[in-house]
């Protein structure tokens, strides 16, 4: 008895179908939404340039801005060669885990360039303190990861 199926038929029923499959991934990939992640990313591009250029700067200082985690204390503490009344900031406790926990703190340096920030009203866990800091027509920008532990 032979074979409904030739040889050659089921040649020409695979390269069939392998078309006719390729045509459907065309049609459902065409159907996918590709959006940009973000409409300005050529004003992000230089924004992230101003950023490194601040990190930079941080970096070449000749005495770093310590950050402590004393007790129930962040203790920032700048180097002597900024005047305190005239350093202008922000601090920024980012909480990786929970973007909602997020707080934005001005920067109000004491006589001796220090500033203390409480921590027993924050969540127990990973945080990274953003420092972005002016003084003298120049802003600076340094980062640590801190683990609070109340």
């Amino acid at each position: 008895m032979k074979s409904p199926v030739t040889f050659l038929q089921g040649i020409v029923s695979v390269i069939v179908l392998s078309i006719i499959g390729l045509i459907a991934l065309i049609i459902f990939s065409g159907k996918i939404k590709f959006g940009m992640v973000d409409e300005n990313y050529y004003e992000k591009d230089l924004q992230y340039q101003d950023q490194i250029d601040r990190i930079e700067r941080a970096g070449e200082l000749q005495e770093a801005v310590k950050i402590e985690l004393i007790g129930n204390y962040i203790s920032i503490d700048f180097p002597e060669l900024f005047e305190p009344t005239e350093v202008s900031g922000e601090i920024k406790l980012y909480r990786p885990s929970d973007p909602q926990l997020d707080q934005f703190i001005n920067i109000l340096l004491d006589n001796e360039g220090r500033q203390f920030i409480e921590t027993t009203r924050l969540k127990s866990g990973a945080w990274k303190l953003m420092l972005t800091w002016y003084y003298d027509d120049l802003d600076y920008y340094i980062e640590k990861r801190i683990f609070i532990n109340n």
